[in-house]
């Protein structure tokens, strides 16, 4: 049991890393960006700094774009853009209200018409906010190396729309692993795994145990192990906590 607590909080600890990585890039493009640093083609900076990005960083399936005086600029502009109501998006006027990065939650996304997550942040001293797209199915796999034997992976949004995961049971869509998640997903906001001995039954007919963290940023970190001895411990935990 403490094998498998231990292998949950370097899952979250790996989660809470990989959001990092791309908070990093929003917040030093949101620096460059600022009132006073002379930037003639702004479309151009976005393609350039987007392949830095790439380069330097290895940031597979991210788009970068800014609403900025009142328009889209983005590293890849697409058709619409000019005509797009940027100001009453939710990652908009989340950013406005939000001390930082503002993450919402998965939505259809306006250019590719696919879920994404999108991170924003208002430029300081504007109401001019840069923005960074994140597509779930572009999200590394290589957080699940280090899985428990016979483990289940679940990351989510605040909502409970998965983002990633990882299941041992073969031929299953998306949608119904989806809705296997959705219904103890509602449990864990309920407060029903917060001790070691709660259980579900899994998309493998076995019971798990269930265990998780909540990142920074509201999402999920979930793991299922089939059942072992249970102390009455949290099963829960902030990534902050660790």
């Amino acid at each position: 049991l403490h094998k498998a607590i231990r292998r949950q909080r370097q899952m979250c600890i790996r989660d809470r890393m990989y959001t990092e990585q791309y908070e990093y890039i929003l917040n030093l493009l949101e620096y460059q960006l600022r009132p006073g640093h002379a930037i003639s083609d702004l479309e151009q900076f976005m393609k350039n700094f987007l392949e830095m990005a790439d380069e330097t960083m290895d940031l597979k399936g991210i788009e970068l774009y800014g609403y900025i005086d009142g328009k889209i600029v983005a590293a890849t502009p697409w058709e619409g853009d000019a005509s797009y109501d940027a100001a009453s998006t939710e990652w908009y006027q989340g950013a406005l209200q939000t001390d930082g990065v503002y993450y919402t939650n998965v939505y259809e996304d306006a250019r590719l018409e696919e879920e994404v997550v999108t991170m924003s942040r208002r430029i300081d001293g504007t109401d001019n906010v840069v923005a960074a797209d994140i597509y779930p199915s572009d999200l590394t796999t290589s957080i699940l190396e280090d899985l428990p034997e016979q483990s289940h992976y679940y990351l989510s949004d605040g909502e409970g729309n998965l983002l990633n995961w990882h299941i041992s049971t073969k031929g299953l869509s998306r949608e119904e692993v989806q809705e296997k998640y959705n219904s103890f997903f509602a449990d864990i906001k309920a407060g029903k795994h917060e001790v070691y001995d709660s259980s579900i039954i899994g998309m493998d007919g076995k019971e798990r145990g269930v265990y998780y963290f909540i990142l920074d940023n509201g999402w999920y970190s979930v793991i299922t192990i089939p059942s072992v001895s249970y102390t009455h411990l949290r099963a829960h935990e902030t990534c902050a906590d660790l």
